[in-house]
């Protein structure tokens, strides 16, 4: 049996190692998914997650940066934010609440930086250029976001309306939607059009960068365990048994805590199909695919 001393190096320097890997930054619109991948990741070797550092309602002060797109000339307190979260120096408790029990008695310790935010998303590719995380977009289907932010009041309109007053994002990417978004009227137009904006954009600057990693949301409820590996192994994360239990707990039992990662998860795809009538669904459809994203053809 290892004493207690050789067990605290050889965690010590599998932490020494893991942190000379790339950090991760796991994005996608809220609700898209990206809270159950992060939780999985968390039970890897030697992660230290920190959950959403510019969530614009938890986190002070991050409000100006919700769905904020970045050109070349960036914005300095994002920066200085962006720099201290991927060096894993956050204080905020609102941030550094999922962190395994082991990082936050000892938060010195060495480890592989994962970030979950979705409030940030549009930065991605100022972020992959100036900070080098592998970037992991998370993707769901429009109509079950919708049925999401719905049940929880979410406030679409300050979403739709940072983007719209981005000129520098209208007119990079956004020009020819420009039209469709400002008509949008009510919750279900608007939460449609923000979908297909966001995921445009990202989708977009994923062609420039086809390294990013894209996650169909539906495709890894289908087959988590099959899934889950294949990331792992494309992220050289180190699974573990706690990967084994909590991806058992996450995909086997139901909560009815919205804030919580346990789902039956096969049946997730299409759940969505039971909360949302058809003329909801049919809003939701008329504003995401102007867009043209391919990925989701079923409306039913």
């Amino acid at each position: 049996m290892l004493s207690k001393v050789t067990r605290f190096v050889h965690r010590y320097l599998a932490g020494l190692i893991a942190a000379q890997k790339s950090p991760i930054y796991i994005l996608g619109l809220p609700r898209s998914g990206t809270t159950w991948i992060a939780t999985v990741f968390n039970s890897a070797e030697s992660v230290k997650y920190f959950h959403e550092p510019f969530n614009c309602t938890n986190v002070p002060g991050a409000s100006q940066f919700c769905m904020q797109y970045l050109s070349s000339e960036g914005n300095l307190e994002f920066e200085r934010r962006c720099r201290a979260a991927f060096a894993g120096h956050i204080k905020d408790s609102s941030v550094r609440w999922m962190l395994t029990s082991h990082y936050r008695r000892f938060p010195w310790w060495p480890g592989r930086i994962v970030i979950k935010d979705v409030c940030s998303c549009l930065s991605a590719d100022w972020v992959y250029q100036h900070l080098a995380p592998i970037i992991v977009i998370v993707i769901r289907h429009p109509c079950a976001v919708a049925a999401s932010w719905s049940s929880l009041h979410y406030d679409v309109d300050r979403h739709i309306t940072a983007v719209l007053r981005q000129k520098n994002l209208i007119g990079d990417f956004l020009r020819p939607f420009e039209r469709t978004m400002k008509s949008a009227k009510n919750f279900w137009q608007k939460i449609g059009a923000l979908w297909g904006a966001t995921y445009y954009v990202l989708l977009e600057q994923q062609k420039i960068h086809p390294e990013w990693i894209i996650i169909e949301h539906e495709a890894l409820c289908l087959d988590p365990v099959k899934k889950f590996r294949e990331l792992f192994d494309t992220l050289n994360l180190e699974w573990t048994r706690w990967t084994d239990e909590e991806l058992r707990r996450t995909i086997n039992s139901q909560s009815n805590q919205p804030y919580q990662v346990r789902r039956i998860s096969a049946q997730e795809p299409e759940k969505w199909e039971g909360e949302l009538d058809a003329q909801r669904i049919k809003q939701v459809r008329q504003f995401a695919e102007p867009f043209g994203i391919s990925r989701y053809t079923n409306w039913s």
